[in-house]
Protein backbone atom coordinates (compact mmCIF):
# COMPACT_ATOMS: atom_id res chain seq x y z
CA UNK A 1 0.00 0.00 0.00
CA UNK A 2 2.87 2.41 0.77
CA UNK A 3 4.74 1.92 -2.28
CA UNK A 4 1.71 1.75 -4.02
CA UNK A 5 1.05 5.27 -3.06
CA UNK A 6 4.32 6.29 -3.84
CA UNK A 7 5.54 6.06 -0.42
CA UNK A 8 8.89 4.30 0.67
CA UNK A 9 9.01 0.96 2.89
CA UNK A 10 8.31 1.55 6.69
CA UNK A 11 11.67 0.94 9.18
CA UNK A 12 11.56 -2.13 10.22
CA UNK A 13 10.76 -0.81 14.35
CA UNK A 14 7.73 1.42 12.98
CA UNK A 15 4.64 -1.10 13.75
CA UNK A 16 6.15 -2.13 17.36
CA UNK A 17 7.78 0.91 18.37
CA UNK A 18 5.91 3.46 17.55
CA UNK A 19 2.22 2.65 16.47
CA UNK A 20 0.00 1.79 19.56
CA UNK A 21 -1.37 -1.69 20.08
CA UNK A 22 -4.53 -2.13 17.12
CA UNK A 23 -3.51 1.52 15.98
CA UNK A 24 -2.84 0.28 12.22
CA UNK A 25 -6.28 1.08 10.30
CA UNK A 26 -7.04 -0.07 6.58
CA UNK A 27 -9.96 0.30 4.60
CA UNK A 28 -9.85 -2.25 2.34
CA UNK A 29 -11.58 -3.45 -1.01
CA UNK A 30 -13.97 -6.29 -0.95
CA UNK A 31 -13.85 -7.92 -4.41
CA UNK A 32 -9.94 -8.17 -3.93
CA UNK A 33 -9.08 -7.85 -0.23
CA UNK A 34 -6.08 -5.48 -0.96
CA UNK A 35 -5.70 -2.32 1.41
CA UNK A 36 -6.20 0.77 -0.12
CA UNK A 37 -6.07 3.19 2.42
CA UNK A 38 -4.47 3.21 5.80
CA UNK A 39 -3.92 5.62 8.95
CA UNK A 40 -1.86 4.98 12.22
CA UNK A 41 -2.68 5.40 15.64
CA UNK A 42 0.86 6.04 17.38
CA UNK A 43 2.58 7.17 20.11
CA UNK A 44 4.16 10.60 19.49
CA UNK A 45 7.81 11.29 19.57
CA UNK A 46 8.13 14.72 19.10
CA UNK A 47 10.18 16.23 21.49
CA UNK A 48 8.97 18.24 24.55
CA UNK A 49 5.58 15.26 24.31
CA UNK A 50 6.45 13.83 27.54
CA UNK A 51 5.04 10.34 26.66
CA UNK A 52 1.23 11.72 26.79
CA UNK A 53 0.67 12.39 23.91
CA UNK A 54 -0.94 10.48 20.67
CA UNK A 55 0.10 11.25 16.93
CA UNK A 56 -1.96 10.06 13.44
CA UNK A 57 0.04 8.79 11.21
CA UNK A 58 0.54 7.24 8.10
CA UNK A 59 -2.90 8.54 6.15
CA UNK A 60 -2.47 7.46 2.99
CA UNK A 61 -4.61 5.92 -0.12
CA UNK A 62 -3.93 4.71 -3.75
CA UNK A 63 -4.06 6.92 -6.22
CA UNK A 64 -7.09 5.03 -8.00
CA UNK A 65 -9.31 4.74 -4.76
CA UNK A 66 -8.74 8.91 -3.98
CA UNK A 67 -11.75 11.19 -3.71
CA UNK A 68 -13.94 8.24 -2.06
CA UNK A 69 -13.07 9.42 1.87
CA UNK A 70 -11.28 6.18 2.35
CA UNK A 71 -8.53 8.54 3.93
CA UNK A 72 -11.33 9.87 6.43
CA UNK A 73 -12.50 7.02 6.98
CA UNK A 74 -9.03 5.20 8.25
CA UNK A 75 -8.49 8.71 10.00
CA UNK A 76 -11.30 9.36 12.05
CA UNK A 77 -10.82 5.17 12.98
CA UNK A 78 -7.20 6.13 13.89
CA UNK A 79 -8.10 8.97 15.85
CA UNK A 80 -10.96 7.48 18.21
CA UNK A 81 -8.28 4.59 18.71
CA UNK A 82 -6.06 7.24 19.80
CA UNK A 83 -8.81 8.43 22.06
CA UNK A 84 -9.29 4.93 23.41
CA UNK A 85 -6.24 5.01 24.23
CA UNK A 86 -6.35 7.50 26.68
CA UNK A 87 -4.36 9.86 24.85
CA UNK A 88 -6.43 13.53 25.49
CA UNK A 89 -3.72 15.31 23.10
CA UNK A 90 -2.71 14.22 19.52
CA UNK A 91 -0.68 15.77 17.25
CA UNK A 92 0.34 14.83 13.30
CA UNK A 93 3.13 15.56 10.65
CA UNK A 94 2.38 16.66 7.58
CA UNK A 95 3.60 18.39 4.11
CA UNK A 96 2.41 21.14 2.67
CA UNK A 97 1.93 19.44 -1.02
CA UNK A 98 -0.12 16.79 0.59
CA UNK A 99 -3.59 19.58 0.06
CA UNK A 100 -6.47 16.47 0.37
CA UNK A 101 -4.98 15.35 3.60
CA UNK A 102 -4.94 18.70 5.21
CA UNK A 103 -8.67 19.08 3.92
CA UNK A 104 -9.63 16.31 6.28
CA UNK A 105 -7.51 17.51 9.07
CA UNK A 106 -8.84 20.49 9.03
CA UNK A 107 -12.35 19.57 8.66
CA UNK A 108 -11.80 16.92 11.14
CA UNK A 109 -10.56 19.28 13.83
CA UNK A 110 -7.02 20.00 13.45
CA UNK A 111 -5.05 22.75 13.97
CA UNK A 112 -2.23 23.73 12.58
CA UNK A 113 0.74 24.17 14.79
CA UNK A 114 2.93 27.19 13.54
CA UNK A 115 6.35 25.66 14.81
CA UNK A 116 8.50 27.21 12.85
CA UNK A 117 8.77 30.77 11.88
CA UNK A 118 7.92 30.67 8.00
CA UNK A 119 4.64 28.65 9.11
CA UNK A 120 2.45 31.08 8.81
CA UNK A 121 3.37 32.00 5.02
CA UNK A 122 3.08 28.45 4.42
CA UNK A 123 -0.28 28.10 5.86
CA UNK A 124 -1.49 31.35 4.23
CA UNK A 125 -0.70 29.79 0.86
CA UNK A 126 -2.03 26.41 1.88
CA UNK A 127 -5.39 28.38 2.44
CA UNK A 128 -5.50 30.75 -0.30
CA UNK A 129 -5.38 26.87 -2.66
CA UNK A 130 -7.93 25.61 -0.27
CA UNK A 131 -10.87 28.26 0.05
CA UNK A 132 -9.79 28.62 3.85
CA UNK A 133 -9.61 32.08 5.45
CA UNK A 134 -6.32 31.98 6.93
CA UNK A 135 -7.39 34.53 9.55
CA UNK A 136 -10.20 32.50 10.97
CA UNK A 137 -7.83 29.39 11.35
CA UNK A 138 -7.20 28.71 14.83
CA UNK A 139 -3.74 27.85 15.07
CA UNK A 140 -1.34 26.86 17.77
CA UNK A 141 2.29 28.44 18.70
CA UNK A 142 5.06 26.81 20.67
CA UNK A 143 3.06 27.49 23.79
CA UNK A 144 1.48 24.43 23.26
CA UNK A 145 4.63 22.52 25.02
CA UNK A 146 4.60 23.67 28.08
Amino acid sequence: LREGAGWGKLKPDFLTNKVIPKGLVFCEEIATGLPVASATAEFSDYPGHRGDWGNLGQVLSLETYRGKKLGLVACLTAMHIIAETGFIKATLLTDDWRVPAIRIYLGTGWRPWLSEPDMPERWQKICEGIGVDYNSLETYDNSLLQ
